[in-house]
């Protein structure tokens, strides 16, 4: 089994009176806000995007409040303990926290491909990572089904050839060039960065390991898609035209994404468009098949001792409503 390292990854009186309540706005007339939690990663760049496209989250039906995490651990903790409305997870992290009792909902893909296995400038090959310790951001992680993918499936090794560690992205660059681990595997920015700053080279892209794969999805608590039907809604048309828009502009979507992702609008636009299809916005129904796949091979790597049940997590009515109304993108 392969070994791995977890570090853990909510009178008078009376006519003043009534003068304040005439003079101050009913509260039912604001409109109610929607808050989603996201981390400063292009995975999660619709959110931002949708959120700078609009009058600063202000819509017909809500007011999308975008709010922002540093870390999967607080992101989780956040949604656990119902501080946000939803949030944009890894979806083997929201098949978890179902499979535990969350009571969230898969209602959106945040995008797909999107990762890169960054290892030290001196390895040139799967064979030279045989022994190694490899970052990863979360044992429930796409990025850890494809480094199983790659070095298992691909490159032959054995899961016991190798080590796994579960590493915040910001600490990940820094540690290879330390010589502290010998690779990471993670989202953009960080494996951008790394090569940039020449500490690291990307080895592959995720769309290499797995063309088209699902990575990050908007989680909605099962609460909020009762009561709120109308701004779910539109919160998902708005986020669907967001990835419309990053796709077809990218340096666009790049100069709005600085605030946001806290970086150089020319490293970010290389993010979006380097390789081409390296991370795409532009097909975000989730397909059971996908997810059946995906909870497939957390079973083969024993991070599910059983199936759940994929019909229960799932809620695509939305994104396919938007669809068929010809406003959104195709499947």
């Amino acid at each position: 089994m392969v070994k791995f390292i977890y570090n853990g990854v909510m009178g008078c009186t009376v006519t003043l009176g009534l003068l304040l309540l005439i003079a101050l706005p009913a509260a039912s007339a604001e409109k109610p806000a929607l808050r989603i939690a996201y981390l400063p990663i292009l995975d999660h760049l619709t959110l931002p995007i949708a959120y700078e496209l609009s009058d600063k989250g202000k819509f017909e039906h809500l007011t999308l409040q975008p709010v922002k995490y540093t870390s999967w651990t607080e992101l989780v903790d956040a949604v656990i303990t119902g501080k946000v409305d939803g949030a944009f997870m890894l979806v083997p992290l929201g098949m978890h926290l179902r499979q535990k009792g969350t009571p969230i909902k898969l209602v959106l893909l945040g995008h797909r491909n999107g990762s890169a296995l960054v290892v030290s400038p001196t390895t040139k090959s799967i064979e030279g990572l045989r022994g190694g310790l490899l970052a990863i951001p979360h044992p429930f992680s796409m990025q850890h089904i494809n480094l199983y993918k790659y070095l298992v499936e691909k490159g032959r090794l054995r899961k016991e050839d190798f080590t796994i560690l579960d590493m915040e992205p910001p600490d990940m660059a820094p540690s290879l060039a330390r010589g502290e681990i010998d690779g990471f595997l993670v989202a953009q920015p960080f494996p951008t960065l790394a090569e940039v700053a020449d500490t690291g080279r990307i080895m592959a892209y995720s769309c290499e390991i797995w063309e088209g794969h699902v990575d990050c999805a908007l989680f909605l608590l099962e609460s909020v898609l009762v009561a709120n039907h109308d701004r779910v809604g539109e919160l998902i048309k708005v986020l669907v035209d967001a990835g419309k828009f990053i796709e077809s502009n990218p340096r666009k979507a790049a100069r709005l994404a600085v605030p946001y992702i806290g970086l150089d609008e020319e490293i970010i636009y290389k993010c979006l468009t380097n390789p081409p299809r390296g991370i795409t916005y532009n097909k975000l129904v989730p397909r059971m098949e996908e997810l059946e796949e995906v909870q497939g091979y957390l079973i083969r790597m024993g991070l599910f001792e059983k199936e759940m049940s994929l019909k229960e997590l799932i809620d695509d009515s939305f994104v396919r409503a938007v669809h068929e109304e010809g406003q959104g993108t195709r499947e």
